[in-house]
């Protein structure tokens, strides 16, 4: 019967021990996630649990070796040598979390943002301005506030790392 168990891999290996998985018909789950970072280097998804990785075996069809032997494999986690299950729920949590995670916006500083939540400006043409955090854009690190302009709400369109959590 298939359960999952966890592969402890060598650092940064966790994508190669990945794809040599998927190659020999294994089911893997390697949770991945953008981190926040202030600037625009390096925006590429890494691993949420870096050298780890998830795999969903038969242990009586594939043996332990065939696993634990692969390049880039430190070993699989195993309690008084038994290798450790992993429920299906705590699977389904991690992926919960992670789309909660991929779903929220925050400001340069790494504090959520909520639609309504005041924001202060801190760099550019308004900064030191009050605003109004509206919406999340489509495109990239933009978000929509709120700024009182000219006795009225104006919208306006900028960096999410140029606002800050009031």
């Amino acid at each position: 019967m298939e359960s999952w168990y966890v592969v402890k891999t060598k650092p940064n290996r966790e994508f190669m021990v990945r794809d040599q998985l998927v190659t020999r018909g294994i089911e893997t789950y390697l949770p991945l996630w953008k981190p926040v970072q202030l600037s625009n280097v390096n925006k590429k998804l890494r691993p949420y649990f870096p050298c780890y990785l998830f795999v969903n075996l038969d242990l009586q069809q594939t043996s332990m070796s065939s696993v634990a032997y692969l390049p880039g494999v430190n070993y699989l986690i195993t309690c008084d040598d038994q290798p450790v299950r992993v429920e299906q729920s705590v699977i389904h949590a991690i992926s919960a979390r992670l789309q909660m995670l991929e779903n929220t916006v925050t400001d340069r500083n790494g504090k959520p943002l909520l639609h309504g939540d005041k924001v202060i400006i801190t760099t550019g043409v308004f900064d030191g301005y009050e605003a109004i955090f509206d919406k999340h854009l489509s495109s990239g690190d933009r978000v929509r506030l709120l700024i009182n302009f000219l006795q009225k709400r104006t919208p306006l369109t900028i960096e999410r790392t140029m606002i800050q959590k009031h």
